[in-house]
């Protein structure tokens, strides 16, 4: 698994970055990577403008229900494979 592979490498090596925050502030976020990464050069006008766009490649649009619709069963199976990566990364839910 990927998150046992970073636990052996120097923290300074990686780069954990989570969807939410991304998507919640992107310019925060992209400027980390991008000094993470040793990029000294200016953010381009077209690079700006791509991460504030408000929908970047995206040509779907989907409907899911929100957790507490789910039934026992879809929220049993979400909790099997998806629990424990989440408690590693420290994310609650229910």
């Amino acid at each position: 698994m990927i998150l046992d592979a970073l636990s052996v490498m120097p923290p300074d090596r990686w780069l954990m970055v989570k969807f939410e925050d991304f998507v919640s502030d992107r310019m925060q976020v992209y400027s980390k990577i991008r000094k993470f990464l040793a990029f000294d050069q200016a953010l381009s006008d077209e690079a700006r403008d791509v991460l504030m766009s408000p929908v970047v490649n995206s040509s779907r649009s989907y409907s899911l229900p929100a957790y507490d619709d789910w039934s026992d069963f879809q929220r049993g199976h979400f909790h099997h494979y998806a629990g424990p990566v989440m408690d590693r990364l420290g994310y609650v839910y229910e």
